[in-house]
């Protein structure tokens, strides 16, 4: 399935694929979709994200990101229906080499209820495989009243 792995929860098979194209040397449109049985998200599912990567300046850039998730008979919900959207906004600023400076925005809708959050943070990457990742990030719900701040941090390592 598309989120449980090697367990094939629900009969989950799928299709995922995708393209990217380089509409000008500042700018690239990425899409990406999946369809089929999603496993625990449901056995009629179709999800797509449309990425947008502008580089404005030598140190400045800035991708937007939207996602769609539609399914029906999610394993977790049976007999209901899952529908998100959501819209992702990020602005990057490279300092040097080790460091980049980030924010991002995020609105997401899941069957009308809306999340919002907003994310500051930078990189460090002391070695070419290593990457640290800390970020402060205020998250809120309008129609519960609800926010929370949250610090997190992660760690990346590629080989």
């Amino acid at each position: 399935g598309w989120d449980t792995g090697f367990t094939n929860l629900n009969q989950g098979n799928n299709f995922i694929g995708g393209l990217s194209y380089k509409v000008l040397d500042e700018v690239t449109v990425t899409y990406l979709a999946t369809g089929g049985n999603l496993g625990w998200i449901g056995s009629e599912g179709y999800s797509h994200s449309l990425v947008v990567d502008v580089l404005l300046t030598e140190k400045l850039q800035y991708v937007f990101q939207s996602d769609l998730l539609s399914s029906r008979n999610p394993v977790y919900n049976p007999g209901g229906d899952v529908d998100t959207i959501g819209i992702n906004q990020y602005l990057f600023y490279t300092i040097n080499d080790q460091w980049k400076a980030g924010a991002r925005v995020e609105w997401w809708n899941a069957n009308g209820l809306s999340v919002n959050a907003a994310t500051i943070g930078v990189n460090w990457k002391p070695h070419t495989n290593l990457v640290f990742r800390p970020e402060y990030k205020h998250e809120w719900i309008p129609e519960f009243g609800e926010s929370q701040n949250i610090f997190g941090m992660d760690a990346i390592i590629s080989y």
